[in-house]
């Protein structure tokens, strides 16, 4: 049981809540209002049923499709033996090679039909069938979720809070993100905040599987003795494995960074390079589970034997449709922390509650 007025001991998870809340109530305004297009794409199945539906994407082996009488439904994409739609989509084979146009498949070879050509393309080839809508919304996809737990026993209060946007263009990614990891120790009357903000690019290079970034983030450990952390980064990256079932993207660059300790009103500055993986396994069959792992290596070019370490592990499983439970494990070690000098480390696992869009 929850005693006492935790909230008056946990500002920063009211406000941070507060700004859950905001954010939730924006996009279901934004959403609720928005307009599907017509369902003119045509769909035969290889048992010989016809569709006439709105092809919301392919991912993870199966197509979603919305429908007047039916609603929302996946299919498996092998179970589709033909395909016709003249609007515009993204689709991305195996082998990373991306095409634009629109769709006509029979007999196994999807053809994309382009301004000044037509790419057929072999149906078990083809990973991903995206969209490029006219709209800003209805090119956001995203995540909300929100974890609170606390115990009488330690007198330690946990709120998590993860927001995630992917905006997709014809070429290139948009990239936002927020999370962050509130502990409340009422014993020790201590407040440790672990803070992550990001907002990066993607922009695809050619028909293949690399790609260049870009970002701008913002972090905050109190674990760590950091204070404040501005890191401006860029690099080349490469999506090694991209299937039905499973991602994996590497890339590497370089990072600025502006930080400063929690001891101190002094900032340093310090030029990183970054190593970063990045690994999706996911099982498409309702319900749905998707299993990601990021590890990230800064190794400093500018102070000698200094690297930090970030890794972030989760398992996602859905509840009911768009929405799902997970867990998380994260780790983040400095071999220099801005606060002390030496190696610190800052670990965590948590659960949480959430809706996809």
């Amino acid at each position: 049981m929850i005693t006492g007025p935790v909230t008056n001991r946990f500002p920063g998870a009211g406000r941070i809540a507060m700004i859950a809340i905001i954010a939730l109530l924006t996009i279901v305004l934004a959403v609720a209002p928005a307009v599907s297009r017509p369902k003119t794409d045509k769909i035969v199945m290889r048992n010989g049923d016809r569709l006439s539906v709105e092809i919301v994407e392919l991912s993870r082996g199966k197509l979603r499709a919305k429908t007047d009488d039916i609603g929302t439904i996946d299919i498996e994409w092998d179970k589709i033996r033909s395909i016709a739609s003249d609007f515009y989509f993204q689709v991305t084979t195996s082998d990373g090679d991306i095409y634009f146009g629109a769709l006509d498949m029979k007999d196994g070879v999807l053809r994309v039909v382009m301004l000044d050509e037509v790419a057929g393309l072999a149906q078990e080839n083809v990973v991903d069938i995206d969209p490029i809508e006219n709209t800003f919304l209805s090119r956001v996809d995203g995540s909300l979720s929100i974890g609170f737990d606390f115990t009488k026993a330690s007198q330690v209060a946990l709120f998590t809070f993860d927001w995630t946007n992917l905006y997709r263009g014809e070429r290139h990614l948009g990239d936002f993100r927020a999370n962050s990891v509130i502990t409340d120790k009422r014993e020790e009357k201590e407040t440790t905040r672990r803070i992550d903000v990001l907002v990066g690019i993607n922009r695809l290079l050619g028909r293949k599987k690399w790609f260049a970034s870009g970002a701008v983030g913002y972090q905050r450990n109190d674990e760590l003795g950091l204070r404040n952390r501005v890191i401006f980064s860029g690099g080349m990256g490469l999506s090694a494995v991209h299937s039905n079932h499973s991602l994996l993207r590497t890339s590497l660059g370089l990072a600025f960074n502006v930080e400063q300790s929690a001891d101190s009103s002094q900032t340093g500055q310090s030029l990183e390079a970054i190593v970063s993986a990045n690994y999706a396994l996911f099982d498409y069959d309702s319900p749905k589970t998707d299993v990601t792992t990021k590890v990230e290596l800064f190794p400093s070019l500018t102070e000698s034997g200094r690297y930090r370490i970030e890794f972030d592990a989760r398992i996602r499983r859905e509840v009911v449709t768009d929405f799902f439970v997970e867990f998380r494990y994260y780790t983040s070690a400095d071999s220099k922390s801005p606060a002390t000098g030496s190696w610190k480390s800052d670990y965590g696992i948590v659960m949480s509650l959430g809706w996809s869009y």
